[in-house]
């Protein structure tokens, strides 16, 4: 941008203050129209032929999970408990919840009215225990799923809110109700992220302005930075209301990125106009100052606008939105601060400049790569040669609540339902009607299923061959589901491994139980003598007949298609376990089905399909950002060995944050891996920066030492600073509940320390060291 531009922003400053403040009106209106929304489904590929599965799914066995109430009672429970729990089962039905399941309505179902005599008669029934009540007999739920008309996010709020209110009445000592399930997890998750929002930039904006107010020393300064970014937020958030698009939680931590990324750039613009000016105006150096930091705030800008939009790469839709929305944000923050400061700043009552002595110790070390460039060199290839040996040991670890880190209230709450032998994460098996109609080969199917769940923990129960000794072979009583057969064949052994210590699979319902139960109901033993000879017309009709009403551990077969499903409940163990037992679920469905074609599916299975895509999607992402990032250090310092310099330095402090993370231990998500390509972009910043006034000194002539300490006069200053606040800026995610938004507070600052190093001390080594390969240009007689 020329001078002339800057020039014609302070003439029409009048102009440009009034049509921003009118402009933030309908911007705010905008944005108050996105939504907030967690959806799991946000995190699959995009036209993943799997999803056209889930839906499938969805549409035949229900829309959505249930919500679940556990309720612990030391010592068990006794007829006498029965009014308070008819009490819960009443607020289920107040809120308008269908299909739902409690220990009342099993005894309802066997016309029962003592638990004691549930329990002698049904308290082994697969169908049941693990679902509506523990082994241990401490432990009833309740489940009920919410109406499609209110299955969003207004819907679940209200029912998360009223649920928690009125359960409170139930609570006592020596009870503990806990409230879970999708509707309940959702609801929350989107709670935890308004609080998120709040917190986040509330604390960003005071941190950040503090440390602005220690170097400025000017409130006026300190607040620059937001007339750009508050602007750029509204317009973001306007364009995803526009498009209809949600605020993620990833989405979160926009508004951050987008205030130490502003401030970043407001630093560099403050640095050279606190300078002494000699007799030039106030105004004609505000313009001559812009002009001449423009064109480096430009191009950081871009390389950080663009490392984010190269996540568009992986392919996951909550990921394509936030990389997108930031892109657009960082580029509309420039924007608007190369329109708006030079205006606000010409406002300000003109200051006497007082200079400050640089400290020895920053004096030091902005020329120790000057003097001692051999040495500086060995020094960071030692410390890169043991990043490297550390890198390996690097742990990435996905679980199904992978935004939230431990200790989070949500996260504990699913470890005591897991811990109290209930599982809310299911593993779906789905077999098509037309391929897998009812058969003695698809009860076999199931059994072999039942068998791969105990290997993989399972309780004993989860099997429906458990359930042929409810009735003898002499009390056969039905004519009419008795078919002339042989007998029943048996799959081989499962391969899985059966001494797995960890309990992955908490469940599993087949829909042998559920046949066991439908034609239990009617009085019919469901026996290794009566399975080869069932009339399956007859069985299909008790199935829907049993399945009525709707329950949610009746969801196991659709009448209308002939499909079925089994279900296993598992525990959130994360990715290093779960990813095994779904291969080897997914090779023994493929191996023992046969011709019926059962396909695994669910959110599970695709959540973990999704995260080993994202660790796939990470190199890809990161040379993208490479040589994005390349072209545009070469485009900055016009030199090409200048620009493979530039990217030494910028490699570094992602090889040294590595080492730290795998010599600490420390473990990674798979969707924080993405952060490298968005640290990688951060760190290039002050490079930029320095390799623009490399070219314009190298441009008037200037070489070797003599250069690199004119650079660093000018910019070490204004580098540190900007480090400094960035670090900061960042640090504040790490009050997030959320794990990716921590990860993000904690790995880059660590990253923008070592770039800091690299920068000041390895660029200028590197520059001095390999100046004979680095050719000047001609001088040129006049330099802008």
């Amino acid at each position: 941008m020329s001078t002339r531009f800057f020039e014609w922003t302070l003439q029409r400053r009048a102009w440009l203050l009034l049509g921003a403040a009118l402009l933030l009106i309908p911007l705010l209106l905008g944005a108050l129209r996105a939504r907030l929304d967690f959806d799991v489904e946000r995190y699959f590929p995009d036209g993943d032929v799997e999803i056209e599965r889930l839906h499938a799914l969805q549409d035949r066995f229900g829309a959505s999970g249930p919500a679940i109430l556990t309720w612990r009672q030391a010592g068990g429970f006794s007829d006498a408990d029965l009014p308070a729990l008819a009490s819960a089962a009443r607020i289920f039905e107040a809120e308008g919840l269908e299909g739902i399941s409690w220990i009342g309505s099993v005894m309802r179902r066997y016309a029962l009215d003592s638990l004691e005599d549930l329990f002698e008669d049904e308290g082994d029934n697969p169908l049941y225990e693990g679902l509506l009540w523990s082994a241990d007999r401490e432990t009833v739920v309740f489940t009920g799923r919410l109406p499609a008309a209110r299955d969003h996010d207004d819907g679940r709020r209200a029912l998360n809110t009223t649920l928690t209110a009125a359960l409170a009445s139930l609570e006592m000592e020596g009870r503990t109700l806990t409230l879970n399930g999708e509707p309940i997890l959702r609801a929350r998750y989107l709670e935890m992220m308004a609080v998120d929002q709040v917190n986040l930039i509330g604390g960003g904006v005071l941190l950040t302005f503090l440390i602005m107010l220690l170097v400025t020393r000017s409130v006026a300064h300190s607040l620059l930075t937001l007339a750009a970014v508050i602007p750029a937020y509204l317009l973001v958030l306007t364009v995803l209301a526009l498009t209809g698009r949600p605020v993620t939680a990833v989405m979160s931590m926009l508004p951050i990125i987008l205030l130490v990324v502003g401030l970043s750039d407001t630093i560099h613009i403050l640095t050279p106009l606190r300078a002494p000016r000699g007799e030039v105006g106030w105004r004609a150096h505000i313009a001559r100052t812009f002009a001449e930091i423009a064109r480096p705030c430009l191009f950081t800008s871009s390389v950080t606008a663009l490392s984010f939009a190269t996540l568009v790469t992986a392919g996951v839709g909550i990921i394509v939105d936030f990389a997108l929305a930031t892109a657009l944000g960082i580029w509309a923050t420039f924007a608007f601060s190369m329109l708006l400061f030079p205006p606000l700043l010409s406002l300000q009552r003109e200051k006497a400049v007082v200079a400050r002595p640089t400290p020895r110790a920053v004096t030091w070390l902005l020329g120790l790569g000057a003097r001692r460039p051999k040495q500086v060199l060995a020094l960071f290839t030692l410390s890169a040669a043991a990043a490297a040996a550390f890198a390996p040991q690097t742990q990435i670890e996905g679980h199904i609540l992978n935004d939230l880190h431990d200790g989070a209230p949500l996260k504990e709450d699913l470890r005591r339902i897991e811990k109290q032998g209930f599982g809310v994460f299911r593993v779906n098996i789905v077999l098509d009607g037309a391929r897998a109609p009812l058969s003695p080969e698809l009860l076999d199917f199931n059994d072999e299923i039942a068998r791969f769940a105990r290997a993989f923990g399972a309780s004993a129960n989860s099997s429906s061959s458990l359930r042929l000794g409810r009735a003898a072979p002499g009390e056969e009583k039905s004519k009419g589901f008795i078919r002339g057969g042989e007998a029943p064949r048996s799959w081989p052994a499962s391969r899985s491994n059966s001494s797995r210590t960890t309990p992955q699979v908490i469940k599993a319902l087949t829909l042998n139980d559920f046949i066991g139960e439908a034609l239990n109901l009617r009085g019919i033993p469901f026996t290794a003598q009566t399975r080869a000879r069932l009339d399956f017309s007859e069985v299909e009709a008790a199935l829907r007949e049993a399945g009525r009403d709707g329950d949610g551990p009746r969801l196991l077969y659709d009448p209308e298609t002939g499909s079925s499903q089994i279900l296993l409940f598992v525990e959130d163990v994360g990715s290093e376990v779960m990813r095994p037992l779904l291969a080897e679920l997914d090779a023994l469905a493929r191996r023992a089905g046969g011709s019926m074609a059962p396909h695994v599916t669910g959110t599970v299975w695709l959540t973990e399909r999704t995260y080993a895509a994202l660790v796939g999607d990470f190199t890809r992402s990161l040379g993208v950002a490479v040589v994005m990032i390349f072209a545009m250090l070469w485009l900055v310092g016009r030199s090409l060995p200048l620009a493979l310099l530039g990217l030494i330095p910028n490699f570094y402090p992602l090889l040294a944050l590595l080492g730290v993370i795998g010599a600490t231990g420390y473990t990674l998500s798979p969707v924080s891996l993405l952060i490298f390509t968005v640290a990688f972009g951060l760190v290039v910043n002050d490079t930029v920066h320095i390799l623009s006034r490399v070219a314009l000194a190298r441009r008037a002539g200037r070489e070797g030492a003599a250069l690199i300490h004119e650079v660093m006069a000018i910019l070490g200053k204004a580098i540190m600073t900007t480090t400094l606040v960035l670090a900061v800026g960042f640090v504040v995610m790490t009050r997030s509940a959320f794990q990716t938004i921590f990860d993000m507070g904690f790995l880059i600052p660590t990253a923008l320390v070592f770039a800091l190093l690299a920068d000041v001390i390895l660029l200028p080594a590197l520059y001095i060291t390999a100046g004979r390969w680095v050719a000047p240009p001609a001088p040129r007689a006049h330099v802008a």
